[in-house]
């Protein structure tokens, strides 16, 4: 039998550094002789694994137990570094905000920092600036690839412009090219980029990046980390990536690096998950308003894929704007492309797609696409939400709400970013919000809170900017009308909903008094009377009931049933905002294959409108005036 192989005798501390060199000669029996090699390169494994994370952890410690040193001012690299009047001409700059100016001293000071900005607004500028003043290397957080191309290639063409020796690069998995990925990486490394954005899984789970990185920091060369879309970091902010959390090992590794945090996203949660999980030190803060008075807001109901794409393709034609058309799902985005397609396959409009299930390249082309200057669509999910930097998107569409308002939020404010106007249209019903598969009972509460109040926003018949202003946190600095959405532009009225609220109160009555509560789907088919109903119904009085409410819908000027249907699903959100109705998560089926729905209770006020004569005025929002044709 040959003698076992010998792994390389080494001491333990050289172990977790050196190669493993194992002969791997063809001889025979070459198959044993790989098993065997094999098994020992497995045997080795968990020891090295054990030191370095051993010898991490004693770094960590070492870097952490360093007294904290003098960050008043930091020196700049002199061959590379310019003033504030040279950067802001490299830049394009005219004139800085003060609230640029006084971040990006910070960062030069050794400060942390917090910017909380509405998009559109220079966030970028805050950890350029330092980068470009300092001449040293600045890291930028970013989640997005496509983003981060798109800036580094107008950073790199502005250096190039002007002769100046500035780089800037992108580490992630947006390189194909794997020999280039890592050219890009020793580069960095080396402090070859005033600027390198990476994403948040490169800088943390990439353990030999953070280990390398060590030298540029101890030199001094590293100005800053800044941490862009920070709102990431919190479950609170709607795009919630869990390595954005990780993050915080880069403090525990470097605490000398001042962290740059920045987001458009200002909810007290946020900001505390965003102080916490980034451990800021005493940050310097810069707080703008939220609201974007440029921005339209407006709402429409949905009248089916096509009718409502026909009316989009012709907006986007006639206008000759840029639209993005935010979507829910991949199938949906890939549908609606195709369809978009074909609607504009005689005109000089092109048509791109974007989710997360295309590949890099298509992804990548479709961004590149959208870039270039004409008229142009873009029919995307949430993954084409972040930091999106055209400046003359006119328009935003939304064929269905997002769930949640702060994803609303920041889909909108891809819109408008040169502060001329825009207008962000949502189309969408109450039916976007009952999700057979997943319940509200399921939300976290802070998704609770969020969900409602976007569910609300549909039909809410008031100012649009500020109830979204409300939820941020901000006091609206208009007062209570904005004149920028379609409620505050439209003229005000009352709607008498009385005679057609008794209808749906009386078939609600019916079925709790009588059976269970029931959801609109039936409830509804007991006000048109379907066949299909009247069986459930044996009782001469219930079926006299419902024949009662199919006439008064007749009366109203409901014949047909898709009428009463339309009708009901508008009319009831607004019964439900004003107090009259009440809605309650249900279940049922077996775990696997649950569903759940939401069924209708009256509310005490919505009782006394039965028994006590009681009228039911609502103010309309402008987007039901179609569909409730007496308002």
């Amino acid at each position: 039998m040959e003698p076992a192989v010998k792994a390389p005798h080494l001491p333990l501390p050289q172990l977790a550094a050196a190669p493993l060199q194992l002969p791997m000669q063809a001889v025979p029996g070459g198959r044993q002789q790989w098993g065997r090699n094999q098994r020992i390169l497995l045997g080795f494994l968990p020891a090295i694994w054990l030191r370095r994370c051993k010898i991490c952890r004693q770094q960590r410690v070492r870097m952490t137990e360093m007294p904290s040193m003098d960050m008043k001012i930091m020196k700049v690299d002199k061959e590379r570094s310019m003033s504030f009047s040279t950067a802001e001409q490299f830049l394009g700059i005219q004139q800085l905000h003060p609230f640029q100016w006084e971040i990006a001293q910070a960062a030069l000071d050794g400060k942390d920092s917090c910017v909380y900005m509405a998009t559109g607004t220079g966030k970028s500028l805050c950890f350029q600036l330092p980068a470009v003043v300092s001449g040293k290397v600045v890291l930028v957080v970013s989640p997005l690839i496509a983003l981060m191309k798109e800036q580094v290639e107008k950073f790199n063409e502005r250096a190039k412009q002007q002769g100046s020796k500035m780089k800037a690069c992108f580490l992630g998995s947006g390189h194909e090219d794997v020999e280039r990925r890592f050219q890009m990486d020793e580069a960095a490394v080396r402090g070859d980029f005033n600027l390198v954005y990476i994403t948040p899984e490169k800088l943390t789970q990439c353990s030999h990046l953070l280990l390398r990185l060590r030298p540029l920091v101890e030199k001094g060369r590293v100005a800053l980390l800044a941490v862009d879309e920070a709102h990431s970091i919190s479950e609170w902010g709607g795009e919630f990536r869990p390595s954005y959390r990780e993050i915080s090992f880069f403090r525990e590794d470097f605490p000398e690096v001042p962290i740059m945090a920045l987001t458009a996203i200002k909810t007290p949660d946020v900001k505390d998950d965003i102080n916490n999980y980034l451990q800021l030190r005493g940050p310097k803060v810069a707080v703008g308003s939220a609201y974007r008075p440029n921005l339209v807001l407006k709402r429409s109901q949905p009248r089916g894929l096509k009718r409502d794409l026909e009316r989009i393709a012709d907006e986007v034609c006639r206008e000759g704007d840029r639209a993005i058309i935010y979507v829910k799902r991949r199938k949906e985005a890939e549908e609606v492309g195709a369809k978009l397609k074909e609607f504009l396959k005689f005109s000089d409009v092109t048509v791109g797609i974007y989710h997360a299930k295309r590949d890099q390249r298509q992804r990548d082309a479709a961004h590149d696409d959208f870039s270039d200057e004409g008229d142009h669509i873009m029919v995307a999910t949430v993954a084409y939400g972040l930091g999106i930097d055209f400046p003359n998107i006119r328009r935003v569409y939304h064929l269905a709400a997002p769930a949640l308002v702060e994803q609303y939020f920041q889909q909108i404010g891809r819109a408008g970013r040169d502060g001329k106007p825009a207008v962000c249209e949502l189309i969408a019903s109450d039916s976007d919000f009952v999700k057979p598969h997943r319940s509200p009972v399921q939300l976290e509460v802070w998704e609770k809170k969020s969900f409602e109040c976007m569910r609300n926003l549909i039909y809410s018949p008031e100012c649009l900017w500020s109830t979204l202003l409300k939820y941020m946190g901000e006091e609206p600095p208009f007062g209570s009308r904005c004149g920028n959405c379609d409620v505050c532009r439209a003229q005000e009225k009352l709607y008498d909903a009385t005679c057609a609220a008794e209808v749906f109160f009386e078939a609600v009555d019916l079925f709790v008094t009588r059976h269970k509560p029931e959801s609109m789907t039936n409830i509804l088919a007991l006000i048109c009377n379907k066949k299909s109903f009247q069986n459930r119904f044996k009782g001469q009085e219930e079926q006299k009931l419902a024949v009662a409410l199919a006439e008064k819908c007749k009366g109203m000027g409901l014949l047909a049933q898709t009428k009463i249907t339309a009708f009901y699903k508008g009319l009831v959100p607004l019964l439900v905002n004003d107090g009259y109705l009440r809605r309650r998560p249900m279940s049922c089926g077996p775990w696997h294959t649950r569903r759940h729905y939401e069924v209708y209770l009256l509310t005490s006020k919505g009782s006394k409108v039965l028994h006590a004569d009681c009228e039911v005025r609502l103010q309309i929002p402008p987007c039901l005036h179609d569909v409730l044709p007496a308002a």
